[in-house]
């Protein structure tokens, strides 16, 4: 079982070895030979793998990933949000178009009304009946568009908030209830472009993998350097076996060379008529608390101790692995860092579009309102020209349409102006903050 210290980069590992052995041998005590070793074995780097190893390099790359991860989700959630807030202004603006143009095709109904009554008493011609009836059935087409439209963007917007295919919402109608005041003032630039660079989750993400990058090249260069360990072991070990008959002539003559001679010696002396010289007897020199078996020798563990100190040292010649992963990381870093620049200048230019969109849409709203407001003022004065017969029933229709187009200005400059504050929150990534929307942090 082994362990890396946190800090340091340090080891210690807890070992409990085993063996077995068994020799013929003629200098061999005791057959089978067991061996019983515990111990502790404590290792510290003091250059290589000291401030950055493998381990914690993985770990704090795997930690940055994991807030990367994060990042990225709060992208993907600011890109759905603001994708909902361009089809739900998209919509308020269809719903009142067709208002729009149900007031136009009412005021044509109204004009017809009016000639049928001045035709009635001969004040005007048949052929004006013509021109509202024109009128009217323009006025029906544009009504239909508009229709059909409301139904398109409800659809769109339906699409991005239901789940469920069959879910019985898509058979209900959507009346929007948000109408955010006109801001008064035009949007300050240089917050706007502070709040997208502390903000934006893509820039950040990139923040991040600049910040693995350094990690990377602090590790690498690491890796260059010549390896220096300094090392210790702790240990206890037991023994134990079976003695052996001690003697360098006993044993059997065709596989012990000492007892083939002995016996060979015997030999000669018998053919010369000599007595043999006898084999001395064979004794075990083992002390009494070796002799046993495997059981044995883990009883006698604690009896032989054992302390060692080492430095080991590792010069690697030239180390060209490390030195190529340290010069990639560097390189790495260089186009990080030309691609954080584009990707701030890509930004810089994305806010500066939606806050530009903002205010020229603010004006138009206000340039619109005029228009209207004129349009209406004309509209009624010609109403009251025509009914004392100093007008015509052309410029009444005429004076009808440019209100109603006026109305379609108006409303579709209100519309584009929600959708550019949409898009201005999405640009400086305060969308999750403008609608109150919350994600936790890992």
């Amino acid at each position: 079982m082994s362990k890396q210290f946190s800090v340091g980069g340090g080891q210690y590992k807890f070992f409990f070895d085993n063996q077995g052995a068994t020799s013929n041998s003629p200098i061999t005590t005791l057959s089978p030979f067991y061996s019983v070793d515990i111990g502790v074995l404590f290792t510290q780097p003091l250059l290589r793998n000291r401030s950055i190893d493998i381990y914690r390099h993985d770990i704090r790359i795997q930690r940055k990933r994991l807030t990367q991860s994060d990042f990225d989700f709060r992208l993907s959630v600011i890109a759905v949000i603001a994708q909902a807030q361009q089809a739900y202004w998209e919509l308020v603006y269809a719903l009142r178009d067709q208002r729009n143009q149900l007031s136009s095709l009412n005021l044509a109904r109204e004009q017809l009304h009016m000639i049928e009554e001045r035709v009635s008493v001969g004040a005007s011609a048949p052929l004006e009946r013509a021109q509202a009836l024109t009128q009217i059935a323009t006025s029906e087409t544009n009504l239909l568009s508009a229709t059909q439209y409301v139904t398109t963007t409800e659809n769109a917007l339906k699409q991005l908030i239901l789940r469920d295919p069959t879910a019985a919402a898509w058979s209900a109608q959507i009346e929007p209830t948000d109408q955010p005041p006109l801001a008064p003032a035009p949007v300050n630039l240089q917050d706007a472009l502070g709040e997208a660079f502390a903000n934006r989750p893509e820039l950040n993400r990139l923040r991040l993998q600049q910040e693995i990058n350094s990690i990377d090249i602090q590790y690498y260069r690491n890796q260059t350097l010549p390896r220096f360990d300094a090392q210790s072991v702790i240990s206890t070990t037991g023994f134990a076996g079976s003695p052996l008959p001690l003697g360098l002539i006993a044993g059997n003559p065709t596989t012990n060379s000492s007892s083939f001679l002995f016996n060979q010696i015997n030999q000669l002396r018998g053919s010369l008529g000599l007595t043999p010289v006898p084999i001395p007897p064979a004794t075990s020199s083992a002390p009494g608390n070796l002799i046993g078996g495997y059981f044995r020798a883990l009883s006698n563990v604690g009896d032989f101790h054992a302390v060692t100190l080492g430095l080991a040292i590792e010069i690697p010649i030239r180390n060209r692995t490390a030195k190529a992963n340290l010069a990639g990381a560097r390189i790495q870093g260089a186009q990080l860092l030309a691609q954080v620049r584009a990707l701030e200048q890509t930004i810089e230019v994305d806010v500066r579009n939606a806050a530009q969109a903002v205010e020229i849409t603010r004006r138009q709203i206000l340039t619109a309102r005029a228009a209207r407001e004129s349009a209406e003022i004309q509209l009624a004065g010609e109403q009251k020209r025509y009914r004392t017969g100093l007008s015509t029933t052309f410029l009444v229709l005429q004076f009808q349409n440019q209100l109603v187009n006026a109305r379609t200005a108006e409303i579709r400059a209100e519309a584009n102006y929600n959708q550019a504050i949409a898009n201005l929150q999405r640009a400086t990534a305060t969308t999750l903050r403008a609608n109150n929307v919350t994600v936790k942090t890992p």
